[in-house]
C-alpha cells in the first residue's frame, strides 16, 4: 500500500488481548519464524517477525499505562 487512501480501504479488526495472551502471540510468532527459515521461507519469516515486533511494542506500550496509572493512583493516597 502506498497511499493513505489504499490502506484505508483494507479491512482491519479490532482485537482484545490480556498481557499473557500478548506473551503467549509473541511466543508462538518466535516459533512461526523460526519454522519458516527453517523451510527457507525468509519472506514468511520477515513477515512474521515484524508482526512479533508490533505485539513486543503494543506490549511494552501497555506495560508503561499500567506503571503510570499505578503511580498516580498510587501519588493521590
Amino acid at each position: 500500500m502506498s497511499t493513505k487512501e489504499e490502506w484505508l480501504k483494507v479491512p482491519t479488526a479490532e482485537i482484545r488481548f490480556t498481557k499473557d495472551e500478548l506473551q503467549n502471540l509473541i511466543l508462538a510468532l518466535v516459533i512461526a519464524k523460526d519454522s519458516a527459515e527453517t523451510f527457507s521461507l525468509m519472506e514468511t519469516s520477515k513477515r512474521f517477525d515484524n508482526i512479533r515486533k508490533d505485539i513486543v511494542k503494543i506490549k511494552n506500550d501497555l506495560t508503561k499505562k499500567e506503571e503510570s496509572y499505578e503511580e498516580k493512583n498510587f501519588g493521590a493516597r
